[in-house]
């Protein structure tokens, strides 16, 4: 028995020897530290074990750790941003940790780019100006829009200070028609993965309804001028391209939560991010990319509603093989977005807001939920809501397929569906409005309502004044009409006496349902690569034009309180001007209808020939049709609306709001196009793998879009409408230094911009609009970008941008629009003077600092002064905003960034109003030095960029 008991207690050690000899062998790892050739630790290099999924991320010091590794050989790679991927061998068990060190890739250092280039090339190698954002750089930055983040690219204007949407953008002077936010991407291309967002534009429909940058966003290419003359669709004025990361060999995400207070500090901001992708299938020949954002704030100027709410989800998947790709890709995106108003404001020489108000005031009227009817039909009935603000809706599915042939021969051809809706509710001209003035009460829809109105403030009851209107009778005929103020308590004498805040309740429904394909065909020899290719874009335009759904008034103050109106008639009767909402004139004046579309056919060519190892040449050239056939309604007011005994839709003839809603006219069809041809010839010279030089000469062509063919009132003026396309020429030169430890770029050109057919739009006094496009003009613009980024020591960094320009407008004419509609505007002629919204500086540095986990940098954005119109009237000051962003990574998951933008509470204009009130306050252009002059303390409006505001973001990679 003892002999048996013995033999199971050496059998248990012997199982329990072997267990754990073969938990040893599977119990190893591969341990080591990276580094760079410098010497300096590279935190986050990724080494993974060859042939599986097993590896891990480098901690803070260079560090990896692979544990549970069974003895035997294997290959290591390693790899990290910007440095050539490295395989090494190792034996487990290890005698001694792993010390290896990368090598920096100068190929990767000077990015490869695809977006204006038929053949993609390094920077070196490319004879075109273009800068890229990476989506590192993206994550450090909290801007305040998509356009926000193209500040730092040398040579693009700028102007987000109306928020998340609206913005204006422009390049090398090619900015005429494109200083209004209902135009602001005029002469440029927003994408999304190579094709546009939107290839359409009309009057407040613009491509960044439908684009936020988010976590999905690998990196930015700018291009300016050159070659987006013939790669982008009727955009000579450049492409930004915002590229969507996709799926890899592993799986990878971030999540990010942020919390911010804008509005210096007083309005909060909360939005969530969230990216994640990889393999989908074993072989990884399957992988995908998901990820989106929702944000909800209340922006600088909170009205006391949010002005931003919404997001979006984008996805794709890939099937990659041997010789190409196909991928699938979609978005849904669902926003809110508000607009910054205009503040009134004064001092021509350093404009600042009266007192009363500041950077984050709001004149947005109170949120009220209206009903109205389109053109008067019952049975579409709408509801205005201030507070659903410019409501975006864009859903899209794409796919792209590039495959690589023998011989040299690929093709590639991406594809794109999408539907877009904007819903506008979003307040709009807020101005003043003189209460002694006919026009004003022809705007309100009183002309001809003979009595005393009493104006009463709606939250406190109290009666801020009273206005007398009666009919001018000359020699027992009527005359006129006289507009007396009998009382007077408005509060805003310092801004406009008498007088309220016309508070219109703007609306449009536009809808685009689009289809856009690219096609390219290469085949590459041993120094040629020739290209051939189309572009088609069908859009379907639906819109219901811009019109108020109804008019409020409101308080000249800080969050304006809306006013209710009465009137006591001449025949002793009561009449509600204003309904229980204290609005009026519901339904407008009738709106425009338009249907209409708009096709866009292109084939282009490229040639690149590497005629030796240091000189390349390309050329190549675009021919475009853009045409539209559609119908426009022009809007019609209601006859009925003042007559004795009408009721309006209520049928109640002592209230007056309800007697309007006009209509839509008879139909105007049209079927117009114009055919143009663009092309770019440039050379590349490199003096080494350093150090390159290379010229362009472009000649482009521009289109008119979509708002050319609106306000088409008859068949006379379909008839005499031809249009005519822009000419967009330009040279450009530059010196191109890539070295481990410094880049420059430095770029001189010159445009000119010719055929500049300018848009005005006037108001008739009964309201309703009317557009002109008769004139012509000219500007030069001559300049130099700058672009540089120095590694001063292994922990601090310096990039710098700038630009430095000056631009003419040699031919041109605008219309001074009048106060009675179309019969007293005149035409002036401006030639000689300097274009509007030109800075001739514009600059950004930013010194950055890192050690360790720890990220600090600090930037500083000038804007130059500029001309606040063609009539150079008097010029907005030059600025400097100063934004700080701080980040600690606590380890390979998790890490904590802060960020201060516009640190000392700058007040920046970037819009303004002319002085007086409403409608004659949007007649910028007529403003001249002597109207300055004569009045140098007058109050006018101004739309400063974004007050101080502070972020927090908490983010977790895995």
């Amino acid at each position: 028995m003892k002999l048996l008991n013995f033999q199971k207690v050496r059998t248990l050690f012997a199982l329990i020897f072997c267990c754990a000899i073969s938990y040893s062998a599977l119990s190893q790892s591969i341990k080591g530290t990276i580094k760079d050739e410098d010497g300096n630790t590279l935190p986050g290099a990724s080494v993974v074990i060859k042939g599986t999924t097993n590896g891990v991320s480098t901690d803070l010091d260079g560090k990896f750790t692979i544990n549970n590794i069974s003895n035997g050989a294997y290959t290591l790679v390693i790899s990290f941003v910007g440095f050539e991927t490295q395989e090494t061998n190792v034996s487990v068990p290890q005698k001694t940790p792993l010390a290896l060190t990368l090598k920096a890739n100068q190929a990767v250092l000077d990015e490869v780019v695809v977006t204006g280039l038929f053949n993609p090339k390094s920077r070196i190698e490319s004879s075109v100006a273009i800068s890229t954002i990476s989506s590192e750089d993206l994550q450090l930055e909290v801007p305040s829009s998509g356009a926000d983040l193209l500040k730092k690219v040398p040579g693009v204007y700028v102007n987000s200070a109306l928020g998340e949407v609206r913005n204006i953008v422009n390049s090398r002077g090619i900015s005429a028609n494109a200083g209004d936010a209902a135009y602001g991407y005029y002469y440029v291309s927003l994408q999304e993965d190579g094709l546009p967002v939107s290839n359409v534009m009309f009057r407040n429909f613009v491509p960044d309804y439908f684009f936020r940058p988010d976590a999905t966003i690998n990196r930015v290419e700018a291009i300016r001028g050159g070659s987006a003359a013939i790669t982008g669709a009727n955009a000579p004025g450049g492409i930004f391209n915002y590229i969507t990361k996709t799926g890899g060999n592993t799986f990878k995400g971030t999540v990010s939560a942020r919390y911010g207070l804008q509005g210096d500090g007083q309005n909060p901001y909360y939005r969530g991010d969230f990216n994640l992708g990889g393999p989908l299938t074993n072989n990884k020949k399957w992988s995908y990319n998901i990820g989106g954002f929702y944000r909800y704030s209340y922006g600088d100027h909170s009205p006391g509603y949010a002005m931003n709410y919404g997001g979006q989800l984008k996805a794709n998947v890939m099937r990659t093989y041997k010789k190409g790709y196909v991928k699938i890709y979609g978005k849904y995106l669902n926003d809110h977005n508000g607009q910054a108003e205009y503040t009134p404001s004064s001092n021509f020489s350093d404009p600042q807001p009266v007192n009363g108000f500041d950077n984050t005031s709001s004149v947005y009227s109170q949120q009220v939920e209206q009903p109205f009817y389109i053109n008067g039909d019952l049975s579409d009935e709408r509801t205005h809501d201030v507070s659903k603000l410019i409501h975006n809706t864009q859903q899209y599915i794409g796919a792209e397929w590039k495959h690589n042939f023998d011989n040299g021969w690929s093709v590639n051809n991406n594809a794109r569906y999408s539907h877009s809706n904007v819903d506008w509710y979003a307040s709009i001209v807020v101005s003043p409005m003189s209460l002694d003035s006919v026009s004003s009460f022809g705007i309100m829809g009183l002309l001809g309502e003979f009595g005393t109105y009493t104006f009463t403030d709606s939250e406190t009851g109290e009666v801020l004044g009273q206005v007398e209107q009666s009919p001018n009778i000359v020699n027992g005929e009527f005359a006129g009409f006289n507009i007396d103020v009998v009382e007077s308590n408005f509060p805003g004498d310092e801004v406009a006496e008498n007088s309220v805040l016309f508070q219109p309740l703007a609306s449009m429904y536009a809808t685009n349902n689009e289809f856009t394909d690219q096609l390219s065909i290469t085949k590459k020899t041993d120094n040629m690569t020739f290209t051939l290719g189309g572009f088609v874009s069908l859009s379907s335009i639906d819109l219901i034009g811009f019109e108020d759904a109804a008019v409020s008034i409101g308080t000249i103050e800080d969050r304006p309180h809306m006013i209710a109106v009465s009137l006591e008639g001449t025949d002793g009767k009561t009449y509600q001007v204003t309904n229980d909402n204290n609005v009026m004139k519901i339904g407008g004046t009738g709106r425009s209808l338009q249907k209409a579309l708009q096709a866009n056919y292109a084939a282009f060519f490229g040639h690149t020939w590497d005629i030796s190892p240091k000189l390349s040449l390309d050329y190549g050239g675009r021919l475009e049709y853009t045409g539209m056939n559609g119908t426009f309604n022009p809007a019609v007011p209601n006859p009925l609306t003042g007559t004795a005994g009408y009721g309006g839709v209520d049928g109640d003839t002592l209230t007056l709001y309800d007697e309007f809603d006009g209509s839509a006219g008879d139909d105007v069809n049209y079927n117009k196009g114009i055919t143009t041809f663009s092309y770019s010839i440039g050379a590349n010279y490199s003096l080494n793998k350093q150090t390159a030089f290379y010229i362009r000469f472009t000649d482009g062509r521009k289109a008119p879009n979509a708002t050319f063919y609106y306000d088409l009132e008859n068949d006379e003026e379909v008839d005499n409408l031809e249009p005519k396309a822009q000419r967009v020429v330009q040279l450009e030169g530059g010196v191109k230094i890539i070295k481990k430890k410094f880049q420059l770029f430095a770029t001189p050109f010159y445009s000119n911009l010719s055929n500049v057919s300018e848009t005005f739009v006037g108001r008739e006094e009964n309201g309703t609009f009317y557009v002109y496009t008769d004139l012509y003009n000219t500007i030069n613009t001559f300049g130099i970008e700058l672009e540089g980024n120095a590694a001063i020591t292994k922990h601090f960094n310096v990039r710098a941008t700038a630009t430095f320009q000056t631009s003419e407008a040699t031919e041109y004419k605008v219309y001074d629009m009048g106060l009675n509609g179309r019969d007293d505007d005149v035409v002036i002629d401006l030639s000689g003077n300097e274009m509007e919204n030109m800075p001739h500086i514009m600059a950004s540095i930013t010194p950055s600092y890192t050690y360790r986990g720890f990220y600090i940098n600090l930037n500083y954005y000038y804007m130059g002064e500029r001309q606040a119109n063609v009539a150079n009237a008097f010029k907005l000051p030059g600025y400097g905003v100063l934004n700080t962003t701080a980040r600690y990574t606590f380890n390979d998951n998790w890490s904590l960034t802060a960020n201060v933008n516009n640190i000392f509470n700058t007040y920046g204009v970037m819009s303004w109003t002319a002085p007086g009130v409403f409608p004659d306050n949007l007649n910028r252009a007529g403003f001249t030095s002597d109207m300055m002059a004569s009045n140098p303390n007058a109050s006018f409006g101004t739309i400063g960029i974004p007050a101080r505001s502070f972020f927090a973001t908490l983010t977790y990679n895995f």
